[in-house]
């Protein structure tokens, strides 16, 4: 309601590679952290975005969206490693 025509697409897109960015940043500090707190909170983010994303892909399917399935040049470039030093 009130949303012009394809917002609810873009927003369902946009929803849907920020969270596999998430998933997969989260298991890359995962991999990679030094400290078992970062490495819980990876976990728990891998966890609670992939439910997420799940929920999102019902959605999705509800309204003919069709989601991307690999992470664009943009989410791909954010440096990740850095977030494990802490």
């Amino acid at each position: 309601q009130g949303t012009t025509p394809g917002a609810d697409e873009m927003f369902i897109r946009t929803a849907a590679m920020d969270g596999m960015a998430e998933v997969e940043h989260g298991r890359l500090a995962g991999q990679n952290g030094t400290n078992d707190e970062v490495k819980q909170f990876a976990r728990r983010m891998v966890g609670d975005h992939g439910k997420a994303g799940d929920e999102l892909k019902g959605l999705a399917s509800g309204k003919n969206v069709t989601l991307p399935t690999e992470l664009d040049a943009k989410h791909k470039a954010i440096d990740v490693p850095l977030a494990t030093e802490f």
